[in-house]
């Protein structure tokens, strides 16, 4: 299953939106 800290990651991710990029987040989505 994935670790808390991985999922708090994603949640970063998805509330700055294009700090790192919209390429990022379908890694992210397709790791899951």
């Amino acid at each position: 299953m994935v670790s808390s800290q991985f999922l708090t990651a994603v949640l970063i991710q998805l509330a700055t939106g294009r700090s790192d990029g919209g390429a990022n987040h379908k890694v992210v989505l397709n790791r899951t």
